[in-house]
């Protein structure tokens, strides 16, 4: 388990004034002799506080808040199948925002293949938002739903990879199939490739 707070702005100085708490829980247990299974949840919020936007006076919070300091979601650590970074609101221009709410949850089976090789099978789930307003178990249910996509449901994704044990860490390589809605013109899938776990 991690809880993590951070303060910017305010008594500190800067262009930015927003606090952050995001938290996280793992879980790994063994299934069988050769199978163990893996779970996570991780969630964020980020309140920006201060009189003036970082993009002017009349901008949401959203935008209150520096691009790199908002959650983001997509890719190999968060929801596999979606691109990196791709997931939540989108600007008018269609270039991706961030959220200040994040909700990601993951869990997976590892197993071992042959010599150094390992397996797994995963399903992914979440998104990040403007507001925590805007999350709902509706949300949720519609995401796996094949109709209009809404950047404001969750997202889903399942798949498998394959893992390379070596001195410095596994060697990952996973292919994520998006379940439900997705993004148009974003494709079906995804291959990530990254040194570590997901989680």
């Amino acid at each position: 388990a991690q809880l993590r707070g951070e303060y910017a702005g305010g008594f500190l100085g800067g262009a930015a004034s927003f606090g952050r708490i995001a938290a996280s829980g793992s879980i790994y247990r063994p299934l069988a002799r050769r199978l163990s299974w893996a779970a996570r949840v991780r969630g964020g919020t980020i309140h920006p506080f201060g009189r003036e936007p970082v993009a002017g006076p009349t901008e949401s919070d959203l935008l209150r808040v520096p691009f790199e300091e908002r959650f983001r979601a997509g890719g190999g650590t968060t929801v596999r199948g979606h691109a990196e970074g791709s997931l939540g609101p989108y600007s008018a221009g269609n270039q991706v925002l961030g959220g200040l709410v994040l909700l990601v949850m993951n869990t997976e089976v590892r197993f071992p293949l042959f010599w150094e090789f390992g397996g797994a099978v995963f399903l992914d789930a979440g998104n990040v938002w403007a507001d925590y307003r805007d999350i709902s178990w509706s949300r949720w249910a519609n995401g796996w739903k094949r109709a209009d996509y809404s950047p404001l449901d969750a997202v889903y994704g399942m798949g498998g990879g394959v893992r390379l044990r070596t001195p410095v860490g596994p060697v990952r390589l996973d292919y994520g199939l998006k379940l439900g809605r997705e993004r148009p013109g974003s494709g079906r899938g995804e291959w990530h490739f990254s040194l570590g776990q997901a989680f």
